[in-house]
């Protein structure tokens, strides 16, 4: 995310209007049971923990939320640690989500969004994902969305032992 931010604030100072990037990044260590992931200025990854019923909002560890790409040169992004386990699964999504409202429907939030994930965690992953973004569409009133809408969704099936990582 720094060097990205290096690059992207030497771009946008060039800009004639003001221009950001958000970005999110997650990397799961499947053998050592832990999800590392960093945030900038994105709506925070969502990890669903099936075995305890529990979803978290994983944020950093600071007190506020890192900045989005391009608006402060030089930032130092931190990453976070948190334990993923078996069956676990990491959520990240685009802004657009929360745009999707309809006027005639309250918009969805991420305490809604939260709700609805709880209401399916049984589901196998496909199904509950499906069903989720079925949820989100629902929400906008018709075929279209007013802004992008990204999903993307990771289950760790199972942990490695370090001896397999050579065989495939």
């Amino acid at each position: 995310l720094q060097e990205l931010n290096g690059g992207l604030s030497r771009i946008f100072y060039e800009a004639e209007s003001p221009m950001f990037v958000t970005a999110s990044y997650v990397v799961i260590d499947a053998v050592r049971g832990e999800l590392r992931y960093a945030n900038a200025g994105h709506p925070s990854p969502l990890r669903v923990r099936r075995s305890s019923g529990v979803i978290d909002v994983l944020q950093s560890d600071g007190s506020r939320p890192d900045p989005a790409l391009g608006f402060i040169q030089g930032f130092r992004y931190s990453a976070t640690v948190r334990s993923f386990e078996p069956q676990d699964i990491v959520l990240q999504f685009t802004d657009g989500v929360f745009q999707a409202g309809a006027s005639s429907r309250p918009p969805l939030t991420m305490d809604l969004l939260i709700e609805e994930l709880r209401s399916r965690i049984s589901l196998p992953t496909e199904r509950l994902f499906e069903e989720l973004f079925m949820e989100i569409r629902s929400h906008s009133g018709g075929p279209g969305f007013r802004d992008d809408i990204c999903l993307i969704a990771a289950e760790l099936t199972r942990q490695l032992d370090r001896a397999e990582l050579g065989k495939e």
